[in-house]
């Protein structure tokens, strides 16, 4: 199961596979508690990006090529906010929808959060400096208004961890019956196959047997025929002797 009681402290997570169970021990600070809703699927969330103005509006760094500098956390599209006035100067990392991807997002935020560069440290610094700051996506950011909230909104779902999982749950249920299902079906096929080969034996037995009867009345009936015409040549040349020297006999007297 998975371990909650997430209170101030440094946790490990025990996942659960769709397939089974797989282990993925890592460490997160957090002040909050396992009720915690995050955004589904998980996001991370980037502010303070540089920004610069070019040809009337502001620019920054593509997804691209933030997509790049966040490899290490797998992240599978980064997508910089926009509105009227150009880059906004934040973005949002998606990670893969499944607990491979909430590894992964809790490293990133884990990460800045090592570095002072957390959700804690963006509300408390007066001076933020040209670093990126970031996190990992949950209810106030889903709320909030502006770019961020709206993404978010439009993308992903709040959940807790114990929803997802029983979400998870339910689909390993569901595929483990479908699964079930198919073996059954498979089974009964096999078992169908076996009877039409069993059938299709005997009935080749049956012929081979009756094949070997025939052949042998046949056999039988040829060498009778053969013995018949033997007795009948036999017959035929001593009735021709006889009849030579019957008439050679007469030709004497």
């Amino acid at each position: 199961m998975l371990t909650h009681l997430i209170k101030n402290a440094e946790i490990t997570f025990l996942f659960i596979c769709p397939l089974g169970r797989c282990n993925f021990p890592f460490s997160l600070k957090m002040g909050s508690s396992s009720e915690d809703q995050f955004v589904w699927p998980l996001m991370g969330v980037l502010v303070n990006m540089p920004t610069e103005w070019k040809d009337g509006r502001l620019v920054g760094q593509s997804g691209n090529r933030l997509k790049e500098q966040l490899s290490r956390f797998c992240p599978q599209k980064v997508s910089p906010l926009w509105n009227h006035r150009g880059h906004t100067g934040n973005a949002i990392v998606e990670f893969a929808k499944d607990w491979t991807g909430f590894k992964n997002a809790l490293a990133f935020e884990n990460h800045f959060e090592a570095e002072g560069y957390g959700k804690r440290d963006w509300k408390l610094k007066n001076y933020r400096g040209l670093e990126m700051f970031g996190w990992v996506a949950r209810a106030d950011d889903h709320r909030c208004q502006g770019p961020i909230g709206a993404y978010l909104r439009k993308n992903g779902d709040l959940k807790t961890v114990g929803v997802v999982e029983r979400e998870e749950a339910q689909k390993t249920d569901k595929l483990v019956a479908n699964l079930a299902s198919q073996i059954e079906v498979k089974n009964r096929h096999v078992e169908e196959l076996k009877s039409k080969y069993n059938q299709t034996t005997a009935s080749l037995d049956m012929m081979m047997e009756q094949r070997e009867k025939i052949l042998q009345k046949y056999n039988e009936g040829f060498c009778s025929y053969f013995y018949y015409l033997y007795v009948l040549l036999v017959f035929s040349t001593q009735h021709s002797c006889i009849s030579v020297i019957t008439s050679s006999c007469l030709m004497v007297f």
